[in-house]
């Protein structure tokens, strides 16, 4: 009876030691375990955190790139430092042009002028150059040139002579001790007027001035008819409607740079959603169509505007 006991107590203590055996394999094979997959989750953060840092390097020189890029293309250069000029284009001539080349250039200008500011002055039947150049020519000149050319003068000097006026605010007088402003412009009148308009505004060409005291204005040399309306619309930038016009335009084009500015801010808003890792892809996905909707709101609007 003892012999039994003795034996299962020894079979008994063998199976204990056994499951102790088998429970310290398991808990070594789960400890093994577990450190493996530590070491995984460690070598992909690890390996996260490199490619971040890689990526993050990446933009950081791309943005240095661009900033030196930008710095080099702002800068200015000379013509001749110029490494990849591109040859100018063969303009075909003008044609037609009859007259001098200083004469020309201030029938440009004219038109020009009159094409920018002509609305806002009330001018009427703005000119075209070669309208212009043949109302200020004088060999066989057609009726109807001449006295397009006596009105489009009649109109500068009325606008002329009310804004901005004549300098210290003292109005010239004719020799009949009429004030200027309050003769009626027309053929036989425009002379004597254009001229004393003239000398209280400081026209530099003396010749021209002699001449009108015995010649009318439409006799005078086409060099001589396109100084004087350019210096009419010279003085004709000092009104108060081309200044508020100007200031109008510059005003416009400061409110189109700042939505411009906030448009690529936007953007880049959108590409940095665009370059956020995978594990943030939900967020990403909302904020992402969130500014993009936003973004086409004010594409809208700058359209509409």
């Amino acid at each position: 009876m003892h012999d039994k006991e003795r034996e299962l107590q020894k079979q008994l203590i063998q199976l204990q030691a056994q499951y102790n055996q088998s429970l310290e394999e398991r808990k070594e094979k789960e400890a093994m375990e577990l450190q493996m997959q530590y070491a995984e989750r460690l070598q992909l953060e690890e390996s996260r955190l490199v490619r971040m840092a890689r990526e993050e390097q990446a933009r950081r020189e791309q943005r240095d790139l661009e900033m030196q890029v930008l710095s080099v293309i702002k800068k200015p250069l000379e013509d001749l430092e110029l490494t990849d000029s591109k040859p100018l284009p063969d303009l075909p001539r003008f044609e037609n042009c009859a007259v001098s080349e200083d004469a020309f250039a201030d029938v440009l200008m004219i038109v020009e002028f009159l094409h920018a500011f002509g609305e806002i002055l009330e001018i009427e039947n703005i000119p075209t150059v070669n309208k212009l150049q043949c109302a200020i020519l004088n060999n066989n000149q057609p009726p109807e040139d001449k006295e397009y050319f006596i009105q489009l003068l009649i109109q500068l000097l009325q606008v002329a002579m009310k804004d901005p006026g004549f300098p210290q605010a003292k109005t010239p007088k004719t020799a009949t001790g009429q004030s200027l402003t309050a003769v009626q412009l027309s053929e036989n009148t425009v002379t004597e007027v254009v001229r004393l308009y003239q000398i209280a505004t400081t026209w530099e060409d003396e010749d021209s001035l002699i001449t009108m005291q015995t010649v009318p204005v439409w006799c005078l040399k086409p060099s001589q008819k396109a100084s004087l309306m350019g210096h009419i619309c010279n003085e004709l930038l000092g009104s108060g409607l081309v200044a508020t016009k100007l200031d109008d335009s510059q005003t416009e084009i400061d409110n189109l740079r700042k939505e411009k500015w906030n448009l690529e801010c936007q953007i880049r808003k959108i590409r940095l959603l665009e370059a956020r890792p995978d594990n943030d892809l939900d967020n990403r996905s909302t904020s992402h169509l969130y500014w993009q909707q936003e973004f086409l709101k004010d594409i809208s609007c700058l359209m509409d505007t």
